[in-house]
């Protein structure tokens, strides 16, 4: 079943097309990565799709409704979520606090950061962001400031913020940039969990190919905001198109 139709998406910026004419179908319970060259298009997509920008065209279909043009919490509270390329959290907030703030929006869509002391009125919220900081393994961090944590910890507090809200779909925007190796393990391991354990559908963008092919069931390539292929990890590798558009045929 499908959960996100992207039809003719198309962005400009003036003279620049970052995105062009891009069509796009994601099933339910898949993982899909989008890759590409820097440039490519990528996380502006992303940000079509949740609506940090308006397209130029086309439209986003989410479980078979219109979103094209919602705001970003609407989106959200519509089931679609994601992490950023860097880590967007509040640092002078507890790890916990992060996790509260993130589900009440996601709830609420607005709301006064004086909420914080009223946590009574909202067990069965704070239940749940305890929970996702357990499967993240921030659970025995959950009351430090979270500017005190290590940067891995940091990204991953970012994730586990775009996971309060239980969506149906995730996307993970370069979720392991600038990590050190033992930081990316841990990280994709977690993803995996995510994977196997939650009911939802991930959408990855990652410049790390190996990653890419760990995690993915399907793989969209997109070159100069046009994609050039889609297929399984085992065709995109093959694919002399997609290893033309890396660095003039070098294979990935």
């Amino acid at each position: 079943m499908t959960i996100l139709e992207i039809n003719e998406l198309t962005k400009r910026f003036g003279n620049l097309t970052a995105v062009d004419d891009l069509s796009l179908r994601i099933e339910r319970g898949e993982s899909l990565s989008i890759i590409g060259p820097n440039g490519a298009g990528k996380s502006t997509t992303v940000n079509l799709i949740t609506g940090l920008l308006q397209p130029s065209a086309g439209e986003v279909l989410f479980q078979g409704e219109d979103i094209t043009g919602a705001r970003p919490h609407e989106i959200v509270q519509r089931g679609l979520s994601r992490s950023f390329q860097t880590a967007s959290i509040f640092p002078e907030l507890t790890v916990e606090q992060n996790a509260v703030v993130a589900a009440l929006g996601a709830e609420h869509g607005s709301f006064s950061l004086n909420f914080l002391r009223r946590l009574v009125g909202y067990d069965a919220v704070a239940d749940r962001a305890r929970r996702t900081l357990e499967d993240m393994g921030l659970d025995e961090q959950r009351d430090l400031e979270a500017q005190s944590l290590p940067y891995g910890d940091k990204r991953r507090l970012e994730m586990a913020l775009a996971l309060t809200s239980e969506p149906d779909l995730l996307f993970l925007d370069e979720p392991t940039a600038g990590m050190s190796p033992d930081e990316t393990e841990t990280t994709v391991t977690l993803i995996e969990r995510i994977k196997r354990d939650r009911d939802v559908t991930i959408v990855l963008i990652e410049h790390d190919m190996e990653i890419v092919f760990r995690i993915s069931d399907r793989i969209a390539v997109l070159s100069q905001g046009a994609k050039i292929a889609d297929g399984t990890p085992a065709e995109i590798q093959d694919d002399p198109t997609v290893q033309k558009a890396y660095l003039g045929g070098i294979e990935i």
